[in-house]
C-alpha cells in the first residue's frame, strides 16, 4: 500500500499548507540535539524541503508505527523521496542519499478509516546507510548546511520576487485557490520558506524535485527553480493557447456549417438549391447542343465532378465557369471550327 499519492499531479488535491515563520528563521532550531542516527520514512514521489509543512498520507504498517511512535516521542524522522514508487520495501540503494528531518506536527484519523500526518522539515540531511530494518527503517545520517544568499543581494531578491510571481500564476492555472493563500506567498517574507514551498508545492517532478534539494547554495537553488518553473508556465500557457485555438476552430466550424444550413433552408423555400438548379439548367442547355460524343462524355464528367464541389469553394466558381464555356460554345453551326473548340475545351 501506498505511502502517499501523488499530491503533486494536481494541487487540487490536497492544499498546500502555510506557515508562519519568522522572517529570518532557518528551522534548524533543536538541530544540535540530533544524533547520527534517525527513524527513516520513506516516501512516494514526494520530496520534504526545510521549513514546509506537508500532508502524507500513511499505508505502510512500518511507516504508520513510526509515525505513531514519532507523534508520541516527540522525536524527529529523516524523510526521503524513493527512486521508484513501485518497490514496497525499500532498501538503501532504493532511496535518494538526499533528505530532510522532519517534525511529526500531527496525525489524523480520517472518517474512510486511513491516516494522515503532517510533517513538518526541518534541515537536509544526507542518508549514509541503513542501520536497522525493524520495527522501522533507521538509518545513519549527516546534516547538510545551506549557503545562504546575502542579506544585501538584490539579486537574489529580485530571483524570489519572480519566484513568487510564477508560483502564484502556476497556482491559479491550476484553478481557483483561495484569496488568502494568493495573499500570504505574495506577502511571504522569508525567501527560505518561499523558495522551499515553490521547490515543493509547484514543481511537479519528483526527480527535479530532489535535484533541488541536493543543491546546498541556496542561491543557485533558486535560479535552478525559476528555470524549471519558467518551463512549466510556458508549458501551461501553450497547452491553454491550443485549447483556445482548437475551440475558436470548432466555434468558427459550428458557424460556417449553422448558416450553410440557412442558406440551405433559404434555397429550398426559393424554389431549391441554387447548385441543384444551376446543374438541372446546364444538362437542360447541354440536350440542345448537337456535339461529337466524345464532347458530350467530357462534359457529363466535368458537371459531375461540379456536383461534387461544394458551392462555397473556390473552386465551384472556376469549375462552374468551365462548365458553362463548354455549353456556350457554337456546337454545331457551320462556321465554327471543330479543332479550335477542342482545344478550347482542352484549356
Amino acid at each position: 500500500m501506498s505511502d502517499t499519492h501523488d499530491i503533486d499531479e494536481s494541487m487540487g488535491a490536497v492544499m498546500p499548507i502555510l506557515m508562519d515563520c519568522d522572517k529570518d528563521e532557518d528551522f534548524s532550531e533543536g538541530m544540535d540535539k540530533v544524533g547520527e542516527t534517525l527513524p527513516i520514512l520513506p516516501l512516494r514521489n514526494m520530496v520534504l524541503f526545510p521549513g514546509v509543512a506537508m500532508p502524507i498520507f500513511v499505508g505502510r504498517p512500518k511507516s504508520m508505527r513510526l509515525i505513531r511512535e514519532a507523534s508520541q516521542r516527540k522525536i524527529l524522522v529523516g524523510v526521503v523521496c524513493q527512486k521508484d514508487a513501485e518497490v514496497e520495501e525499500p532498501g538503501l540503494d532504493d532511496l535518494y542519499p538526499i533528505g530532510t528531518v522532519a517534525e511529526v506536527l500531527r496525525v489524523l484519523e480520517m472518517p474512510d478509516g486511513s491516516t494522515t500526518a503532517i510533517l513538518q522539515g526541518r534541515k537536509r540531511m544526507a542518508l549514509h546507510s541503513l542501520v536497522d530494518t525493524e520495527p522501522y527503517l533507521n538509518g545513519a545520517i549527516s546534516l547538510l548546511d545551506d549557503q545562504p544568499a546575502g542579506k544585501d543581494d538584490r539579486e537574489y531578491e529580485a530571483l524570489i520576487s519572480t519566484i513568487k510571481d510564477l508560483t502564484i500564476k502556476m497556482i491559479e492555472a491550476a484553478g481557483d485557490p483561495p484569496r488568502e493563500l494568493v495573499f500570504s506567498i505574495r506577502n511571504m517574507q522569508n525567501t527560505m520558506y518561499m523558495l522551499g514551498f515553490a521547490c515543493c508545492h509547484i514543481v511537479a517532478n519528483p526527480d527535479e524535485k530532489q535535484e533541488l534539494l541536493a543543491i546546498g547554495d541556496v542561491k543557485n537553488r533558486a535560479y535552478r527553480l525559476l528555470f524549471i518553473l519558467n518551463r512549466e508556465y510556458q508549458l501551461i500557457e501553450l497547452k491553454a493557447s491550443i485549447q483556445m485555438k482548437t475551440h475558436e476552430d470548432i466555434n468558427k466550424q459550428q458557424k460556417e456549417y449553422f448558416l450553410q444550413q440557412q442558406m440551405k433552408a433559404i434555397q429550398e423555400e426559393l424554389g431549391g438549391n441554387m447548385n441543384d438548379i444551376e446543374i438541372r439548367e446546364l444538362r437542360a442547355q447541354a440536350k440542345k447542343k448537337k456535339w461529337p460524343k466524345e464532347v458530350g462524355e467530357t462534359f457529363e464528367k466535368e458537371l459531375a465532378k461540379l456536383e461534387r464541389i461544394h458551392p462555397q469553394s473556390p473552386d465551384y466558381s472556376i469549375q462552374s465557369q468551365y462548365v458553362q464555356t463548354i455549353v456556350g460554345l457554337p456546337w454545331g453551326t457551320e462556321y465554327y471550327d471543330i479543332e479550335h473548340s477542342a482545344i478550347e475545351i482542352r484549356v
